[in-house]
């Protein structure tokens, strides 16, 4: 399948999914914080910055941090240290 089609495909499957259809996570801290790690990474791409499913994956990175439980001050904080370059290894 060619990738127009296999996107025509995908978006007619896309308009049968339920509008209450979620996907369940079930992750521990270690997948949570290679996850936000990842997309903060993609974030830095100047070319993906500039598409507009940067801002859904803004809201995802902040949505899954503030997801940490409260009583993980410090992780909580090591996540957002992921948003600033000049904390890369």
């Amino acid at each position: 399948m060619h990738q127009e089609q296999l996107l025509a495909a995908a978006s007619a499957e896309a308009e049968d999914l339920p509008k209450d259809w979620e996907l369940p996570a079930h992750w521990d801290l270690t997948c949570l914080m290679s996850v936000i790690g990842a997309l903060q990474l993609a974030m830095r791409h100047p070319q993906f910055r500039k598409r507009p499913t940067a801002k859904l994956t803004r809201q995802i990175i902040d949505q899954l941090i503030n997801g940490i439980p409260e009583n993980m001050p410090a992780t909580r904080e090591l996540a957002r240290l992921g948003d600033n370059p000049k904390y890369d290894c």
